[in-house]
């Protein structure tokens, strides 16, 4: 349905559809690997971190604890764009990120989802933003 491939020099690699997509079709569940605060302060530092998720854990059945995760997952490639046509989400309880297109993908196109979680939060990210 998709692969990993060269983008371009600004963005790397990137997802794209191998055939058209209908909008509501979940790409992929990935799987997620949390990291300790000492496994982060160490990732933090290195090319990983540019693909790590936040993610929150639970404390005496609060979810207050931030941590990060690294999803298994050929999506873990998609690109951000502010005007993304696909989102994720995070199931908490079953340590996984699902990836849904938000709408219909042509052949060939790039498939993008918004850094910031929310399809329309236009927050600055970390690095300049190549639409």
């Amino acid at each position: 349905m998709f692969e990993v491939k060269f983008i371009n020099g600004k963005k790397g690699r990137g997802v794209v559809a191998k055939k058209a997509i209908k909008k509501g079709t979940v790409l992929d569940i990935a799987h997620c690997v949390l990291l300790s605060q000492k496994e982060y302060d160490i990732v933090e530092k290195t090319i990983i971190y540019d693909y790590l998720f936040d993610w929150e854990t639970m404390v005496n059945g609060d979810r207050t604890a931030k941590t990060s995760a690294i999803a298994m997952s050929p999506c873990e490639f998609c690109n951000h764009s502010y005007k993304p046509n696909a989102e994720y989400s995070l199931s908490y309880k079953d340590l996984t990120i699902t990836f849904t297109t938000i709408k219909n993908i042509k052949a060939g196109e790039e498939i993008t989802v918004n850094y910031n979680g929310r399809i329309d939060d236009r927050s600055p990210l970390w690095f300049q933003v190549h639409e």
